[in-house]
């Protein structure tokens, strides 16, 4: 830490959810709200990744390099598991987003396939008033 500065201030305080909301709803315009996007997107993804969904649906929400990245993936996924998609539809167990100081949107999602539960942390940026997932990981 650099002596002589304050640290930084959390974006949202302990019971301070309903501006921390109405505050990602506003950045991203037109009532589009992020934590909807993530739970969306980050869906979609697993899809693609279990073979359930075609990666080109990712196309219009992922930046170029992570959408390059999935399609790599889902393509390697494919070769070793063969072309049998999982029976198993991922739902949305909960979403969780937090702001950064760069206007950025950090989501933690939980997915629930089967009797399995995933974990996935994705990164959301605004890019033309709509939220795109720049970064994904899933457990």
């Amino acid at each position: 830490m650099v002596h002589g500065t304050q640290p930084r201030k959390p974006v949202n305080e302990p019971g301070d959810t309903e501006s921390h909301d109405h505050l990602t709803r506003r950045q991203a315009g037109a009532g589009t709200d992020a934590s909807r996007t993530a739970a969306i997107v980050v869906t979609a993804a697993s899809e693609v990744l279990a073979g359930l969904r075609p990666v080109d649906h990712l196309a219009r929400w992922t930046s170029p390099s992570l959408f390059d990245a999935l399609a790599r993936r889902a393509g390697l996924a494919s070769r070793i598991l063969g072309h049998r998609p999982s029976s198993k539809r991922p739902r949305i167990r909960s979403v969780r987003t937090e702001l950064t100081m760069s206007g950025a949107c950090e989501a933690t999602v939980l997915l629930e396939e089967g009797n399995r539960v995933r974990a996935a942390a994705a990164r959301l940026e605004l890019l033309r008033e709509r939220w795109i997932l720049t970064g994904l990981e899933i457990a």
